[in-house]
């Protein structure tokens, strides 16, 4: 586990920048050629992201498959997800450290902070506008939100066939956005309520419990954050 590296990191960062600060000195050419390499992953990143922004990458390239549905709201997400100020300016900063790369790389006191604000620049890009557009979609809390609104106070209940005596698992992340307020089906046989389900547990229900009746709310057509199982209300 990185936790127990953790302790590393100080001096290995200390060894790196040093290690640049020898490279600098005694072997420019190396930094100056991945300088240059990082100039052109940060351009390819923003001509990348334009491409995306402008809905020029066909939806047929990933809307097939059995994570068809996921992939699409990805895709769909990095086109038209809400950017403010700030994000604009994150996504085009790789352009800017490039720039000031090619523009001090023949300047050996320029060199290194140069090449470093590449690498900063590209985390930033992919850490603060890329990443949280594609990670958003994976988020269980629309769903949550959904149930809230139709569900405004009282119990929900989860049903699962993937349990063990002993530990009855339920949506965790749903259950959080909710309050804590979803609770294993079978700790309370309710006389009626909402349920959660996954994949084709409704079926296991149905032949489980024939005695009631069950009706489909809500097919999310999204996969839990929790497990990567289809969601059903």
């Amino acid at each position: 586990r990185s936790v127990y590296l953790l302790p590393v990191y100080p001096f290995v960062a200390y060894y790196v920048a040093v290690l640049f600060l020898w490279l600098r000195d005694h072997r420019a050419g190396l930094v100056r050629g991945f300088g240059h390499l990082l100039g052109v992953l940060c351009v390819l990143l923003v001509v990348a992201f334009a491409v995306l922004r402008l809905g020029l990458v066909p939806e047929s390239i990933v809307g097939h498959g059995s994570h068809a549905d996921q992939n699409l709201a990805m895709l769909r997400a990095l086109a038209a997800g809400p950017l403010g100020a700030l994000e604009w300016a994150g996504a085009v900063l790789p352009l800017a450290a490039a720039a000031w790369f090619w523009k001090v790389r023949k300047m050996p006191q320029c060199l290194v902070w140069a090449t470093v604000a590449e690498v900063v620049a590209v985390f930033v890009t992919l850490d603060a506008v890329v990443l949280p557009l594609v990670l958003n979609t994976k988020s269980d809390k629309p769903q949550a939100e959904f149930v809230r609104r139709t569900v405004p106070e009282g119990l929900v209940y989860s049903f699962r066939t993937d349990v063990v005596p002993g530990n009855p698992l339920h949506p965790f992340t749903i259950n959080y956005y909710l309050g804590d307020r979803v609770v294993p089906f079978t700790a309370f046989m309710p006389r009626s309520g909402y349920l959660l389900t996954g994949d084709n547990d409704i079926e296991a229900f149905r032949q489980r419990y024939p005695d009631y009746r069950v009706r489909l709310v809500a097919d999310f057509n999204h996969r839990s954050c929790d497990d990567r199982r289809m969601l059903y209300f």
